[in-house]
C-alpha cells in the first residue's frame, strides 16, 4: 500500500521508487502483483505519466485510511509500552502512620510483577492537588476529601491520642478522657493541612464538652513545640507518637475517636497498573 500510494501521488514509477528507496523494477513488480491479486488495473501507464483508474482512485482512498490506522496502532502500542516503564507516583499523608503505609505500598508493589512505584509524603490538600493535576497517580489521604472527579477506597482509621508536657498536671496519668483536657488551652493542626480537624471538633462538642481556646499549628513540629512549652495540650493521630520530642508525653484517650484514611485516585484514570496497585494495597492493608 505504501508503494501504491507513492506511485499514486508521484504519478511516476521512477520518482515513486526513489521516494520509497527501492529499485524501480522491484516497485513495478509489487504493483503488478497487487493488481493481479485484486483482479483489476490500478494504473493506466502512459509514456510520460501514470494515471489512476476508477478502481485505483477508490483503492487510494481506502489505502490512505488503512495506513493511517496502522500508524495510529503503532503509536498507541508504543505509548502503552512507555507508560508501562514509567513508575506510579503515590503520595502518603504526613499525618498518617507513614512508616507503616510505606511498607504497605512496598508490599503491594512487590505483589504485582513489574510495577515500580515512587512515593512521597505531603499533607492531604497537597496530595489531592497533585492527583487532580496529574503529577500523582494515587495517594493515601486523610478523610474527609471533597473534590469532584476523585474515587475513594477507605483503608482504615486511626485513634486520636493526647500530647501533654511532661510538666503538665496530667503527666502522671496513664490514660485520659477528653474532659480532662479542658484544664488547658489546645493546639490543633490547621484546617489547611488536616481535613479531619472539623470532624475532631464536632466529636468533642458531641461529647458535651465545651471546646477550650484553640491555637492553630501549621505542621506537626510546631504542634509538638507548643506542647513542650507546657502552655497547651494537643490532640493528634496516634501515629504522631513516632515523633519523639523532648518534654512531650503521649497519652491514650479513653473516649473513642477515630480518624479515617483512604486510597485516592482520579475517577477517569482506569490504568490497569494503577487499579492493580489499588487492589493490592486494599488486600494487604492489615498486614503491613
Amino acid at each position: 500500500m505504501r508503494y501504491f500510494l507513492a506511485v499514486a501521488e508521484e504519478r511516476n514509477f521512477t520518482r515513486a521508487a526513489l521516494r520509497c528507496h527501492v529499485a524501480q523494477p522491484s516497485l513495478s513488480k509489487q504493483i503488478k502483483q497487487m493488481e493481479t491479486r485484486l483482479g483489476v488495473k490500478l494504473f493506466e501507464r502512459q509514456t510520460r505519466r501514470t494515471r489512476l483508474t476508477k478502481a485505483g482512485r477508490v483503492f487510494e482512498r481506502e489505502a490512505k485510511q488503512t495506513l493511517e490506522h496502522s500508524r495510529r496502532a503503532v503509536s498507541v502500542v508504543l505509548a502503552i509500552a512507555r507508560q508501562a516503564e514509567k513508575p506510579l507516583n503515590v503520595g502518603i499523608s504526613t499525618l498518617t502512620d507513614v512508616p507503616r503505609l510505606h511498607r504497605l505500598v512496598e508490599h503491594a508493589q512487590r505483589s504485582v510483577a513489574g510495577l515500580p512505584t515512587v512515593t512521597r509524603d505531603a499533607y492531604t490538600p497537597e496530595l489531592v492537588l497533585g492527583i487532580l493535576r496529574g503529577t500523582l497517580d494515587a495517594a493515601i489521604v486523610d478523610l474527609p476529601v471533597r473534590a469532584r472527579g476523585l474515587s475513594i477506597l477507605p483503608l482504615g482509621s486511626e485513634a486520636i491520642t493526647a500530647a501533654v508536657s511532661e510538666r503538665h498536671l496530667l503527666a502522671s496519668r496513664t490514660s485520659l478522657q477528653l474532659a480532662d483536657l479542658a484544664v488547658s488551652p489546645w493546639v490543633l493542626l490547621s484546617r489547611k493541612i488536616d481535613p479531619g480537624r472539623m470532624a475532631m471538633e464536632r466529636s468533642v462538642q458531641a461529647s458535651g464538652m465545651q471546646v477550650p481556646a484553640i491555637q492553630d499549628a501549621g505542621n506537626l513540629i510546631e504542634l509538638l513545640d507548643q506542647v513542650a512549652l507546657g502552655t497547651h495540650v494537643a490532640l493528634a493521630r496516634n501515629s504522631v507518637s513516632r515523633l519523639q520530642r523532648s518534654g512531650v508525653l503521649y497519652k491514650p484517650l479513653a473516649d473513642a475517636m477515630q480518624m479515617a484514611y483512604a486510597f485516592l485516585w482520579r475517577m477517569d484514570n482506569r490504568s490497569p497498573r494503577l487499579l492493580a496497585l489499588r487492589d493490592a494495597v486494599y488486600a494487604f492493608r492489615q498486614q503491613a
